[in-house]
């Protein structure tokens, strides 16, 4: 899934991760441990305030900033 703004492509690992990458440079921005298993889903809200995620942990977690956007 892309951010509000496009820039920046969130994707979901087989381990559990997550990793936001800068379209623009193609460099690694974050990598989170975010699930205990694979996850199998992501998607940005509308308004590009949050993150949402759903893992084979059986769990969805929402990733949110209010101030920037993602």
């Amino acid at each position: 899934a892309f951010s509000k703004s496009g820039r920046i492509l969130f994707s979901g690992k087989n381990n559990g991760s997550i990793i936001s990458w800068d379209s623009f440079t193609g460099e690694l921005v974050s990598k989170v441990a975010a699930h205990e298993n694979k996850i199998s889903c992501l998607a940005v809200n509308s308004d590009g305030t949050a993150l949402c995620t759903g893992g084979f942990d059986h769990s969805l977690k929402i990733w949110c900033s209010v101030e920037n956007g993602l």
